[in-house]
């Protein structure tokens, strides 16, 4: 049905441009005269049949016999103006040869004569014989070198893209000047297509829905014609069309580079990351030069586009207060209007972070030999390679201060499976290092959004910190989004408290100063990912010992998943190479001291803390995140590497510790003294002292020679969290 319909608009529309080519006869009837048509014949015969093949084969032959038909009969009509032919001459020929399609055929000039209206200076009644010959013109064009397009498009893979992108450029360079050529005399009108209405009288053209032509989101996308050509975006001036047919060469080719790069490269993949950033910035250089202020979305259009994108997923309504806050806080300005210096805040935001993405990769790649070793870098000089020239120098500069102060202080890095390895050396892989980059780069725009300045000594590092207020005022605006997309299934308070607590003490950069910076916040979430990596690997495996409970939640009967905790991380995933020193502890203790070890992580990491329960999806996740986090601090502070705590060591933890245990003692700070005793009670009883116990050991007790174990930090940590 849709190829008889092509072939059906295709024919009449080339019946429209013969008309007015060279081939008419000379002698036409005198204006008023009408000849009998009845005995006219074709004079050659047509395969209309083959029409339908528009883009896949040559229908020069079809179009010539097409000419001389028309030729033929144009003899036998009046028409009022030798120059023009009115729109009622032309359905002549339809009701003549085709009187089953009138309907259609009448649509279809309407349709055209609008068009050629807009391209060439006509009317929506009537057409100049010169505006017929372009448009056969126009349709030879896009007969033959669509043809060229639609074969060479065909055969594009990721894999011969850039073998072929040249090609593809040349050819789509070569139809825009066929075009511009065609209309490079026409004249300026106030005349424009109204772009919804031109798709609404395609559709009914062909009586039916257009494979890909959604028109209420063909409706949501309309503000891209703003940022590219200007003007109203819901018309098509001349002037716009020109436009488009510079741009769209360039345009087209930089819509391939993102569709048919290597997406799966994007974290180390220094060509695919050039790529990107290259079609990013062509696709910025193409923008329309639209008034700063001047409204190019509004708010309202921005969720309707999301519904057509995502609504099937998603709950859009959900993410609706996020935008706003976005908008507001990380944009600037009224969340009901996006004004085109918005819209560069946030194309420059995407810039960012593909410029950091290249950067990073090439200076990786130049440092690589050192950066792979095993040790700590303490300092690394700034290079001056060729591939930074797509970067501005103060740009360079910046790039370069967070890269160098990541390499030289970070502890942990992801891999290229996005989860981390806490042993005694490091481990540094370019997937990770950008990765971290990124969520560094969104950290510190949360942070200056929400945060307060800082005034202390590392404030040139870190302008702004992150209370637990403030974070809680972020969490809250954005939980809709959280909830919706996964990325948040606990509780909201125990979550903002985890993360609050988790950044600020449990991660290499973690100073207990009761604020998040970038880096702690970045290192936390990095070992959430990661261990949640891991947790789905172990919920899996699990369910081929434990019997799986049915429900929303699932989980496993608790005396089987803890049975059988260890051996699926260490002998069934060999996971003991994400936690070798965890798996040096397992193997030389007793199985009752790493069962305890066991309970202690699993106290603070369950959502419901209840032995009637099972052991969730979420649970698991929470637990590898709680023994991430006791490797994390053992590895701080065992600078010997014996896989133990001594007095000295337990000293430095001390200080570290020392804010929080005298915030949730209830101690003021002039009590050092106390809170260490609190501190040392705890590590050498296990449990956390009553005030009797605590004033005899603050007195009486024998507080050297103490040392924590792997199973004392999971205690502390334990009792930390929960409180």
């Amino acid at each position: 049905m849709r190829f008889t319909q092509i072939r059906k608009l295709i024919l009449i529309t080339c019946a429209l441009c013969i008309t007015a080519c060279n081939f008419l006869n000379d002698k036409q009837p005198e204006e008023g005269q009408t000849f009998d048509i009845g005995n006219f014949a074709t004079q050659c015969k047509l395969d209309m049949h083959r029409f339908k093949y528009f883009l896949d084969q040559s229908l020069k032959s079809e179009m010539d016999c097409l000419k001389k038909n028309l030729d033929a009969y144009v003899s036998f009509v009046s028409r009022q103006d030798a120059n023009y032919i009115q729109l009622k001459e032309l359905l002549r020929f339809v009701e003549k040869f085709h009187p089953k399609d009138l309907a259609m055929g009448q649509k279809v000039l309407v349709f055209l004569l609008k068009i050629s209206a807009v391209l060439f200076g006509d009317t929506e009644e009537r057409i100049h014989i010169r505006s017929l010959e372009k448009m056969f013109q126009l349709f030879h064009i896009l007969n033959r070198d669509g043809i060229l397009l639609k074969y060479e498009i065909k055969r594009l893979t990721k894999e011969n893209y850039l073998s072929r992108r040249s090609r593809l450029a040349s050819m789509l360079g070569n139809v825009s000047e066929n075009f511009l050529a065609l209309l490079s005399d026409s004249p300026t009108t106030k005349v424009q297509l109204d772009i919804m209405a031109l798709a609404q009288e395609t559709q009914g053209i062909f009586q039916e829905r257009l494979i890909g032509l959604d028109l209420e989101f063909l409706r949501s996308v309309l503000f891209v014609k703003k940022i590219f050509l200007g003007g109203d975006p819901a018309f098509l001036s001349l002037e716009n069309i020109r436009d488009f047919l510079k741009k769209a060469p360039l345009m087209t080719v930089s819509v391939f580079d993102f569709i048919l790069s290597d997406a799966e490269g994007i974290w180390e993949n220094s060509d695919t990351q050039y790529q990107y950033l290259s079609a990013f910035k062509n696709l910025r250089q193409l923008q329309h030069l639209n008034f700063p202020s001047e409204t190019i979305l509004t708010h309202r259009e921005l969720m309707a586009l999301l519904t057509h994108l995502i609504g099937d997923k998603y709950n859009v309504a959900k993410f609706e207060e996020a935008l706003i806050q976005f908008k507001q806080r990380m944009v600037g300005g009224d969340a009901d209007d996006y004004n085109q210096q918005d819209l560069n805040a946030v194309f420059d935001m995407a810039r960012e972070v593909l410029e950091t993405l290249f950067f990073n990769s090439v200076t990786y790649e130049h440092f690589r030999g050192l950066l792979e070793q095993p040790n700590a870098i303490h300092d690394l000089e700034r290079p001056n390679l060729p591939q930074y020239e797509i970067i501005s120098m103060s740009r360079i500069l910046k790039y370069w201060s967070t890269f160098h102060h990541m390499l030289t202080r970070y502890r942990f890095f992801t891999d290229r499976s996005a989860r981390q390895i806490y042993g005694d050396f490091y481990d540094r892989h370019l997937a990770g290092v950008n990765r971290m980059a990124i969520m560094r780069l969104i950290f510190t725009r949360m942070i200056r959004a929400y945060g307060f300045q800082n005034s202390d000594s590392e404030s040139e590092r870190y302008p702004f910190l992150l209370d637990k207020k403030r974070l809680r005022q972020f969490m809250y605006q954005y939980q809709g989004f959280l909830y919706e997309s996964k990325l948040l299934n606990a509780d909201l308070e125990r979550t903002i408290n985890e993360i609050s607590m988790g950044s600020d003490l449990f991660q290499a950069h973690s100073d207990d100063d009761f604020a998040m910076n970038e880096d702690e916040m970045t290192e936390y979430i990095a070992m959430i990912l990661a261990s949640n990596k891991m947790g789905k690997q172990v919920m899996e495996q699990l369910s081929t010992k434990c019997y799986l409970l049915p429900g929303r939640s699932g989980g496993f009967d608790l005396p089987c998943y803890r049975e059988n905790f260890y051996k699926v991380l260490f002998d069934d995933l060999q996971l003991s190479r994400y936690f070798p020193k965890l798996y040096a502890y397992y193997l030389s203790t007793s199985t009752t001291e790493s069962f305890h070890h066991l309970l202690n992580l699993e106290g603070n990491s369950r959502i419901l803390d209840d032995d009637k329960l099972p052991m969730t999806a979420t649970d698991i996740n929470r637990l590898l995140t709680a023994f991430s986090q006791a490797e994390s601090m053992l590895i701080r502070f065992d600078k010997n590497r014996n896989n133990f705590l001594d007095s000295t060591e337990i000293d430095s933890g001390y200080l570290h510790f020392k804010n929080i245990i005298a915030v949730l003692s209830k101690i003021g700070p002039d009590q050092d003294g106390v809170v260490k005793s609190i501190f040392l009670f705890l590590l050498k009883h296990k449990k956390i002292p009553k005030k009797s116990e605590l004033l005899m050991f603050h007195i009486f007790g024998q507080k050297k020679g103490i040392t924590a174990s792997r199973f004392v930090i999971g205690l502390v940590l334990a009792n930390i969290i929960n409180r």
